[in-house]
């Protein structure tokens, strides 16, 4: 039987819209194994994935066939075992599609390159920035070259902050999230994320976290998406008085991410996951992770 073991990831950190993504230690684990015939998904840990072939990892597991013109085996088993949070903002089709094409690979009688897989999981998940954080592990950039997009993974190790993912009982569709987005920005608009994004990467890359207060500003994407997650700015403000660097909306949300000095997360996370259930009337579930720098995994199990 192959394992693959994928992290989460959080999409944006704030300005960075569609650019940068982090790898987080929550991940969903895949496995497969051939069987005589047929399909036979199981999954553990989520009532919200499908079972038939419009499962998103059988369907990245018969791209790869599709792709590399090969005959898929004529019966298969996939286990799922779902950690990461679905429909919140934690890149949990990315971890899917990624399972699905390293799966396919072990199966493959020639395997697809790195840059084939890539290009594959961002076609069918349609965000590099939960792609690449997803597959390499770590923080990684999105950035254009030529006619692609290419990823790259900036020099961040044991970044000197406690995170955590405030995730609450309702779900915002990465559809939606996107529409509420306006169709053009203005020059200042844009210039401000810029300026924000480079400070966000020298943050990072000189372990220098108490600059992501501001940083984390933004004005593409959070400001539009506040509507759909009551609450937000509330608790961005409050973590800042608590002590915290900062928060910022998690991808799409409506999970919040937030860093916090070393020592203090625990405390923070408890108060601020009090105030938005008090705000939301409903029970919002606090997850205490830091970085994944080690990314997709596969292993071979007996």
């Amino acid at each position: 039987m192959i394992r693959v073991r994928v992290p989460a990831t959080s999409a944006n950190l704030g300005p960075g819209f569609d650019i940068i993504g982090t790898a987080w230690n929550i991940h969903n684990i895949f496995e497969c194994e051939e069987i005589e015939e047929g399909l036979e998904i199981n999954v553990e840990g989520t009532s919200d994935i499908t079972k038939g072939e419009d499962n998103a990892v059988y369907k990245a597991f018969k791209k790869a066939f599709e792709y590399k013109k090969e005959e898929p085996p004529k019966g298969i088993r996939i286990n799922i075992k779902v950690n990461v949070p679905t429909k919140r903002g934690l890149g949990s089709s990315a971890t899917a599609y990624i399972g699905g094409l390293l799966l396919a690979n072990r199966f493959l009688s020639r395997p697809l390159k790195r840059r084939e897989l890539l290009s594959l999981a961002v076609e069918l998940e349609g965000h590099p920035d939960n792609v690449y954080p997803a597959f390499f592990g770590g923080i990684t950039l999105a950035y254009n070259k030529e006619n692609n997009v290419e990823p790259y993974r900036l020099r961040v190790r044991g970044f000197p902050a406690e995170t955590f993912v405030l995730v609450p009982p309702f779900v915002v569709p990465t559809e939606e999230a996107r529409k509420v987005l306006p169709k053009s920005y203005s020059k200042e608009e844009v210039i401000f994320n810029m300026r924000q994004v480079s400070l966000l990467i020298t943050a990072l890359e000189e372990r220098e976290p108490e600059l992501l207060r501001w940083a984390f500003e933004d004005r593409i994407h959070q400001p539009y998406r506040a509507p759909l997650v009551p609450g937000m700015y509330e608790l961005f403000e409050e973590s800042i008085r608590l002590g915290a660097y900062g928060g910022v909306l998690s991808g799409a949300g409506p999970s919040l991410l937030f860093f916090t000095p070393l020592g203090k997360g625990r405390s923070i996370a408890s108060k601020l996951a009090e105030k938005w259930s008090n705000i939301l009337n409903d029970e919002v579930k606090i997850i205490i992770t830091d970085i994944d720098y080690r990314g997709a995994i596969v292993m071979e199990v007996s």
